[in-house]
């Protein structure tokens, strides 16, 4: 009896056991467990209401200098402490786990409802002790806390924050006020590139080739213009009482032979013919001839000297010119054949210094128009009694029966050259222009004339060969004429070099020359640049140097939101010392321009407070291709059928805006589809604003020895929502159904010059850019919160799948705003003056380093012929 109850409580015992172990083993195994599906749906229901918020730090604090009330300098540990609310009371305490970053490192309090039948456990709090590590390619981390429930791996409620670490990089100024960010840009235009070490093999080298069209400025057509109008005003030159003479015989103008169209002859014909008649008569009578002269013998001598015996023809006369004129007409210079431009050593200056410019013309060209005056028809032999002439008077030439006696009268464009004109005579006494601040443009350089230019002429020449002024019987006297104007001319070509000085022609060629490092005054869509010149400084070698300080504003940015703590700069650093015009690789370069991140990340403060990153997607149907969708058919494109069918969409519908529903957005996930026909809306935030930073402390060797470090350029903290709209009389908000934080980051990311002639912006490139999204709060049933313990395998996570797929969405319209946001930064550009050359000149990037918080391209310029 005794063995048999023992046995039967033995058999109990087991099946006791039995039932233990079997209930132990559904227990763990959600799939399994008595009502175990059913409680998890009811969790995760009710856990669409539970909240999760971290206290401390908040949003965008660093640590460790601003944040010791949650770091501890001593033990390097982490305490993070937050509130819960609304956790389901159906979940268990001992079912609930709190994870930081996927590892279960904290503790957390909840209070037992005070009604039974609530669904909800009081409020609660947790607090996290961790450690983390140092990443020093990026500065700042986030921080997840999830509170799971570790029957299923489901997140019941979770939270991030992103945090500025600052504990490797002890240089950063954290959320610096605006005032206190340093200057931004350098620029430096090097000797080198000024053009006197210019090789021979590389004609097209330095700045002074697009010089030559430019100068003097504003073109050489205007300078010309205004030396002939100052050529004009000389007054002219006239040389009178002359007896230069040319036999008819030897006029290749027969009017003047004509009685009829040359009244002077026909005058001065017709007093030799009646002296002719006189000779006869003369002769003849002996006692008339002896009466006329006053005896037999003189009467003898005088027939002898006589001068008309036989009678008159034209050969018997000579044409004579009694006066020449010469009126300065024009006075021009044919071209600039050589301009070299040097810096001089200055005092140690921080306002400026000084350039030489040694210029070298084809000298110049004057023009006179020379005029022959008060003629006279004279008899041949000057040696002879009662000498046949008559004069022609001034007033004949101009009338207009007369032309053609104006036209042989008249010489045009005799010349009076110099043959070479150069400031390079003396050296000690070369011309001088200083480069400065502007005393009225903060943003600006001037250049003034510090010693005027002074020219040397060289190999004059003239030519006279001009009409009737080239006939040897007057072009000796029209060539001295001429060259009374030799000087004149050289005094209007040095005093209309120097009009209105200070600036001289070459000066304010050179002023338009540098114009392109006048930078930061372009007006952006939603953003303003300024940048005011803070230094210049000048030395023989190493050139030209402006810094900088520079201002970004938002325009606009009452719409938007400021996120002031999270602004930070790592300062301004230090330029690359180019004392002898050489790059870090040695080479010599002719430009360089550098920007610190800390203007970089003060445009995309700017920038972030703007819509750019803060917008309402609208995806087109092109851009949900990618998962399949279709665009409706809109006319006969290959005879498709309507929804896209054979033949597809036409390509103007691919552009159009896609209807967003939850049925439409089903074919990016299977979640969307809870939504059903209810519109949606896709909005995105910044909660943090982008930076670019650079690793300096204290690792140098993740630099590369010819380039330096690496530039990382991301963001953390961006929210993406996907909502019902809210009503259109602002009554009801619409429900969120999900809400997305995540980021970028592009370790290698870099700023180059643009290579396209005449830009004045830099070139920015991504390297190896990656995005991350983690979902922040979901109303899907279907597709519930799931761990992101590390030890947990997520391949068949939903929540891992759909984030997946909303980074695919956004990621072509993220990157290209995104680059966007460093697109438009200012660089100088040199380039031909509009207009006023055929000579554009584009840079090339010759090699870049990036060091100490700062960008430097180094780079060398093509003289481009348009």
């Amino acid at each position: 009896m005794l063995a048999t109850q023992r046995a039967s409580m033995c058999l109990a015992a087991h099946r006791f056991l039995f039932a233990i172990v079997i209930a132990l083993l559904l227990s763990h195994s959600p799939a399994l467990a008595l009502g175990g599906k059913k409680l998890a749906k009811k969790i995760i229901r009710d856990s669409r209401k539970s909240s999760l918020s971290i206290s401390n730090p908040v949003t965008g604090r660093s640590f460790p200098s601003a944040a010791k009330p949650f770091y501890n300098e001593t033990t390097q540990l982490f305490t993070v402490t937050g509130i819960l609310k609304k956790i389901p009371f159906a979940a268990p305490k001992k079912h609930l786990k709190l994870l930081v970053n996927g590892r279960d490192v904290g503790t957390f309090m909840l209070l037992k409802p005070k009604n039974r039948k609530s669904k909800y456990y009081g409020n609660g709090r947790f607090s996290v002790t961790f450690g983390s590590p140092v990443v020093p390619a990026w500065p700042i981390k986030d921080i997840l806390v999830e509170l799971i429930y570790t029957k299923t791996d489901h997140v019941i409620a979770r939270d991030t924050v992103s945090v500025i670490d600052l504990r490797f990089e002890q240089n950063i100024n954290p959320q610096s006020s605006i005032d206190a960010r340093g200057n931004g840009i350098t620029a430096q235009l090097s000797d080198f590139g000024v053009g006197v070490t210019a090789s021979d093999d590389d004609p097209s080298s330095g700045l002074e080739i697009p010089l030559f069209d430019s100068l003097p400025y504003p073109s050489l057509q205007e300078f010309n213009d205004q030396l002939q109008t100052a050529a004009v005003s000389i007054a002219k030159r006239e040389l009178g009482d002359l007896e230069n003479c040319i036999d008819f015989q030897d006029l290749a103008e027969d009017r003047f032979k004509n009685v009829l169209t040359f009244p002077a002859f026909a005058q001065a014909l017709a007093e030799a013919v009646g002296f002719k008649q006189t000779y006869d008569f003369l002769s003849a009578n002996a006692g008339q001839c002896s009466a006329f002269f006053g005896g037999p013998a003189a009467c003898t001598a005088g027939l002898q000297s006589w001068c008309v015996k036989s009678n008159p023809t034209a050969d018997d006369f000579r044409l004579c010119v009694g006066k020449v004129q010469e009126f300065p007409r024009d006075l021009f210079i044919p071209a600039i054949s050589d301009v070299d431009l040097s810096f001089v050593d200055s005092q140690q200056s921080q306002n400026g210094g000084f350039l030489r410019a040694q210029i070298d013309f084809e000298g110049f060209t004057g023009l006179a128009d020379g005029y022959l005056r008060d003629l006279s028809v004279r008899w041949k032999s000057n040696s002879c009694l009662s000498i046949p002439a008559a004069d022609s008077s001034n007033d004949i030439i101009t009338e207009p029966d007369y032309s053609w006696l104006f036209n042989w009268t008249e010489c045009k464009n005799l010349e009076l050259r110099s043959l070479h004109a150069t400031t390079r005579a003396n050296p000690s006494d070369s011309p001088l222009y200083s480069i400065l601040r502007s005393s009225l443009d903060k943003r600006d350089l001037e250049v003034t004339d510090a010693r005027q230019a002074s020219f040397t002429f060289s190999g004059g020449t003239t030519d006279t060969d001009k009409g009737s002024c080239g006939l040897s019987f007057i072009n000796a006297t029209v060539t001295s004429i001429l060259e009374f104007f030799r000087i004149p001319f050289q005094s209007v070509v040095q005093s209309r070099w120097r009009e209105g000085a200070p600036h001289s022609s070459t000066a304010r060629a050179i002023d338009e020359l540098l114009e392109p490092l006048t930078i930061g005054t372009r007006e952006y869509p939603n953003h303003l640049i300024t940048a005011q010149v803070d230094t210049v400084t000048i030395r023989e070698l190493t050139g030209l140097r402006v810094g900088y300080t520079t201002d970004v504003t938002p325009l606009g940015e009452d719409n938007f939101k400021r996120l002031n703590a999270s602004f930070f700069s790592q300062g301004a650093g230090d330029p690359y010392d180019s004392s002898q015009s050489l790059d870090p690789d040695d080479n010599p370069f002719d430009f360089s321009y550098d920007v610190t991140l800390g203007f970089l990340d003060k445009v995309l403060f700017a920038r972030g407070a703007s819509d750019e990153l803060n917008f309402q997607y609208r995806p087109t149907y092109g851009d949900l291709a990618y998962f399949g969708v279709i665009p409706p058919f809109s006319g006969p494109v290959g005879g498709g059928l309507p929804g896209g069918g054979i033949g597809g969409g036409s390509s103007s519908a691919v552009n159009n805006e896609a209807p967003l529903t939850g049925t439409f957005l089903e074919a990016v996930h299977p979640a969307f589809a809870e939504i059903k026909l209810q519109p949606i809306e896709i909005h995105v935030e910044r909660v943090l604003d982008p930076i670019v930073f650079m690793l300096t402390d204290p690792i140098l060797a993740v630099a590369d020895p010819l380039d330096g470090l690496k530039m990382a350029y991301g963001m953390n903290s961006l929210r993406v929502t996907f909502k019902e709209p809210d009503s259109s009389d602002g009554g009801k908000v619409g429900k969120i159904w999900l809400t997305l934080k995540g980021g970028f980051l592009d370790p290698d990311f870099t700023l180059s010059h643009d290579s396209i002639a005449g830009s004045q912006t830099l070139d920015p490139q991504f390297g190896e850019d990656s995005y991350y999204f983690n979902v922040e709060t979901s109303n899907f049933l279907s597709c519930p919160k799931f761990t992101h313990d590390v030890l947990v395998d997520q391949t068949e996570s939903c929540e891992r799948e759909l984030e997946q797929q909303i980074f695919f969405l956004l990621k072509d319209e993220l990157r290209g705003r995104l680059a966007g946001m460093l697109s438009d930064i200012p660089a100088p550009q040199f380039f031909a003056i509009e207009g006023l050359t055929e000579f554009a000149v584009q840079s090339s990037t010759e090699s870049k380093l990036q060091l100490n918080q700062r960008v430097n391209n180094f780079s060398t310029f093509n003289i481009i012929p348009q």
